[in-house]
């Protein structure tokens, strides 16, 4: 199937502007990295009329994969292949290890919502869309080409949601990954959790207390016989909320939150560590946006680091259509829950064992910290896990 979509049917090279040549072309701009190439052929007067629609959509949808650093063979090894997590290993640790290197491109997470979208526009003819075209009954009714969309969608699930965490945590994953890097610099309440975790964890706590204007997240308390500083938040009074623009045009309006964590016993004599988040208010789903570098609302101007007073801000990354900022709703709890199983619909079955064990996984080890009390993930009948909001900021806690 990653051959069907990246190497789509060459033809003999003619004239510069037949259809032939535009087959040729598109397939080898694709074969050398030339993604922008690609965008830009794939809409001339000569591949509308090589290509169906459907087929300009599968490799628009694999330019912009290329665009933001990824390989789908690479991806493919970790869900699926021989790189795949094993029974006894943490799923959604390994995969984050295994992918957080690639995709590395600025605003790539961009690029991989534009390429969904173009899978999405294969499969228009379903009211629900890929969700609904790529389950397994509805697989004969998919062409060959729809299937490649169904099939790559799901791959890009997991690029999604682990640059999203790499995005969240930033210069702090690799402690979150290894606690035995934690110092009084990345856990300044000594609560054995990086402070970049504490703050995207409360973001994602708060979401619907806004209107409180302040609160606390996480309490002081104990870790190894001392105490922890508590993590706090607050709206801030100037700046109730931003309207983000690319290139003039209005995609997002965002209210910032400011979260503190103080420091601990350990930390004696070292100020709190500030984080700002910034909150999307939609329906049904409020959520905490995703962000990419630092710039001013209008997001084609970029700036040094967060600072209010100047206008400088985390900066949204936009959805595809620019309605709205990509938010962890989108890239976790979307993703993990719907997207990620678009490929198992259109598997063989070895694939599909194979998919559902690093999926199921995932989903496992990110609801653990809730397992067996009030709050605990959904599970259907089959005993599939539904991620939440709740389990996700733990998870970010663990």
């Amino acid at each position: 199937m990653i051959a069907a979509a990246t190497m789509l049917l060459g033809g003999c090279l003619t004239d510069s502007h037949s259809p032939e040549s535009c087959r040729y072309a598109v397939t080898q701009d694709l074969d050398d990295g030339r993604y922008q190439r690609v965008l830009d052929r794939v809409d001339s007067r000569a591949c509308q009329a090589a290509m169906s629609p459907q087929e300009r959509d599968l490799n628009r949808a694999a330019a912009y994969i290329g665009l933001a650093g990824y390989d789908l063979v690479d991806i493919v090894n970790i869900v699926i292949g021989a790189d795949r997590p094993q029974e006894d290993q943490d799923k959604a640790l390994e995969v984050l290890r295994a992918l957080r290197g690639l995709g590395t491109e600025r605003r790539g997470l961009r690029f991989l919502d534009l390429s969904t979208e173009s899978h999405q526009r294969m499969v228009n003819a379903f009211p629900d869309g890929l969700n609904e075209a790529c389950r397994r009954q509805n697989r004969p009714l998919l062409s060959d080409l729809q299937q490649d969309a169904c099939f790559i969608s799901g791959l890009v699930a997991y690029a999604r949601f682990v640059r999203s965490v790499v995005l969240l945590l930033g210069d702090q994953l690799d402690v979150w990954l290894d606690r035995s890097r934690l110092t009084c610099d990345n856990d300044r309440s000594a609560s054995g959790i990086p402070d970049d975790a504490e703050i995207t964890a409360c973001a994602i706590q708060v979401r619907d207390d806004l209107d409180q204007g302040s609160g606390t997240c996480q309490a002081a308390g104990t870790h190894d016989g001392q105490a922890t500083g508590a993590v706090t938040w607050e709206t801030l009074a100037a700046h109730p909320e931003l309207t983000f623009l690319e290139s003039g045009a209005l995609f997002a309006n965002l209210q910032p939150i400011r979260v503190s964590v103080a420091p601990g016993d350990a930390c004696q004599g070292r100020s709190s560590r500030e984080g700002l988040r910034l909150i999307q208010e939609e329906a049904p789903d409020t959520s905490v946006a995703i962000m990419d570098g630092f710039c001013e609302v209008e997001t084609t101007r970029g700036c040094t680091g967060p600072d209010p007073d100047a206008g400088c801000w985390p900066c949204p990354v936009p959805r595809a259509q620019r309605f709205g900022a990509i938010t962890v709703q989108d890239t976790t709890l979307d993703t993990l829950n719907l997207t990620a199983e678009h490929l198992i619909g259109v598997s063989s079955e070895r694939e599909r064992e194979q998919a559902l064990a690093t999926l199921n996984g995932i989903r496992e080890e990110i609801c653990e910290p809730l397992a067996g009390t009030a709050n605990a993930c959904p599970e259907d009948t089959d005993g599939v896990l539904e991620i939440t909001k709740s389990a996700l900021q733990e998870y970010l806690r663990r």
